[in-house]
């Protein structure tokens, strides 16, 4: 059962990545990026927690994803 597992979970790794890189590259992410240069001139701090709240919404199966495939296979299978 751990070698599926570790299959699985590299399988959904990749998905994840692929997703997140797919999202990032997205027009739709055009104002999240465009949000975050204006947060940094001049620095605003409030600007800057709407834009990382904008890139978790935009980014959040991904992330989700590529975490439990991080998971998935970082889990030690059976001692003997």
């Amino acid at each position: 059962m751990g070698i599926l597992r570790k299959i699985v979970s590299f399988v959904v790794l990749v998905a994840g990545v692929v997703a997140l890189v797919a999202v990032c590259m997205s027009s739709l992410m055009n104002p999240v990026w465009s949000a975050f240069q204006t947060a940094f001139s001049p620095f605003d701090f409030k600007a800057l927690m709407d834009a990382v709240a904008a890139f978790v919404t935009m980014t959040g199966t991904p992330l989700i994803l590529t975490m439990l495939g991080f998971i998935g296979i970082s889990i030690p299978g059976k001692r003997k």
